[in-house]
């Protein structure tokens, strides 16, 4: 994935990782606000702390770890890739709240959990991007309602 870079492979895999991050936010607003309080919905998306976690760091961690395992066997990466993805849900929490501790731990099952889905929507994406070119609009459009909804 990352030997020869061209727009036309650059582009489905950025899209993925913006898929992800869309789909993992607006799930954290629905769990969150729900159907039934949509007058919140703009209240949850201007929290700073979520656009960080789902826009920066699940994107740069996801490329960091598909960089690390570009040169395993890609029949290998689901065994490599979730461990690590594991990690990635645990680490901030670990290293923000101060070490091992209740709190920390019961953050971090969300943080894994947010993790899992993240791989699961992006790997979904990128494979579904590569048979149906213009399924990257849909990272766009994505981006631009969570972004409507900080301007609301």
């Amino acid at each position: 994935m990352f030997q020869t870079w061209n727009w036309k492979q650059a582009t489905p895999y950025a899209a993925s990782k913006l898929i992800g991050s869309g789909v993992l936010y607006l799930a954290t607003i629905l769990i969150l606000d729900g159907f039934r309080h949509v007058g919140h919905w703009p209240e949850t998306a201007k929290v700073p702390h979520y656009w960080i976690f789902y826009y920066g760091y699940a994107p740069l961690f996801s490329i960091l770890v598909d960089y690390l395992t570009r040169k395993t066997n890609p029949e290998d990466h689901i065994f490599i890739k979730i461990p690590l993805y594991l990690v990635g849900g645990t680490l901030p929490f670990v290293v923000l709240l101060g070490g091992f501790h209740l709190f920390s731990m019961v953050a971090s099952l969300i943080g894994i959990a947010c993790a899992s889905i993240y791989y699961g929507v992006s790997s979904c994406a990128y494979r579904f991007n590569r048979l149906w070119p213009f399924s990257s609009v849909i990272s766009v459009v994505m981006t631009v309602f969570l972004a409507v909804l900080v301007l609301l």
